[in-house]
């Protein structure tokens, strides 16, 4: 049935490009280490590297501090392998698609999947991390991806303090682990002032594989973004449909 419950501890893919021997990496934990499952295809320049030591060139626009990871045609081909049936989307698909989506109303604004890394893994903060989020102080509505292990959740977080979380698998990570990441994130990219309240559990669709959770997370974004776009088409939760509807969307990223 679609909404029985994946128990806590049940397998999960490995991240895409994730060694087979790497253990899936604690969300605290107190070493810091790079992204190994990002397709090498994706052309990484400073200041993403945990690495630089060069200060990164301020940012004038959210659309340029959004560049931190480019992605091009190269990767998007690479990585159309990972919307095929069982297999788990990559960071290029969500970046891509993510961005695709988000574009369609002013309202809303995304941040780069790997930003809560940095929070979640105690990796040290590098100075350009705070300079990317200060397009996003005041925006009312950013919408925040995370990867805890190979699971991919969403949070939505308000200008006015509201803190929402969605999961595919309710109950997969825990949710004082999530409740904690999500507030030091905002304490490390907005600041310990910005409003907040507790955070609450969004009621939406779950899935009943342990493969589709980026495909939950871009129908959440995508549902929440639809608003001010003429004739919707949200896709059903069937996987085929979701995999067919984000393939579509991520094919015409190339195109534009």
């Amino acid at each position: 049935m679609l909404h029985q419950r994946m128990k806590e501890g049940d397998p999960l893919p490995r991240r895409p490009n994730q060694p087979a021997s790497s253990p899936i990496p604690s969300p605290i934990s107190s070493t810091p280490g790079p992204r190994l499952f990002r397709q090498s295809v994706v052309l990484l320049e400073e200041p993403w590297a945990f690495s630089t030591k060069r200060d990164p060139a301020p940012h004038k626009t959210r659309a340029d501090a959004s560049q931190a990871v480019r992605i091009n045609n190269e990767a998007r081909i690479a990585s159309l392998r990972f919307l095929q049936p069982r297999e788990s989307l990559d960071d290029v698909v969500m970046n891509t698609v993510l961005a695709m989506l988000v574009n369609r109303d002013d309202r809303f604004e995304v941040v780069d999947t790997f930003m809560l890394d940095y929070v979640s893994r105690d990796a040290e903060i590098p100075d350009w991390f705070r300079q990317y989020h200060q397009v996003l102080r005041g925006r009312p509505n950013v919408l925040i991806p995370w990867c805890y292990g190979a699971h991919w959740v969403l949070f939505w977080y308000t200008s006015s303090g509201q803190i929402t979380y969605y999961d595919s698998i309710p109950g997969y990570i825990p949710l004082a682990t999530a409740e904690h990441v999500i507030n030091r994130y905002l304490d490390t990219a907005l600041g310990p002032e910005t409003p907040r309240a507790p955070m609450a559990l969004a009621d939406g669709p779950v899935q009943n594989n342990n493969f589709d959770c980026g495909l939950f997370v871009l129908r959440y974004v995508d549902a929440l973004t639809s608003s001010r776009v003429a004739s919707p088409v949200l896709p059903s939760v069937e996987e085929h449909e979701l995999r067919s509807h984000y393939r579509a969307v991520f094919l015409s990223a190339s195109r534009e």
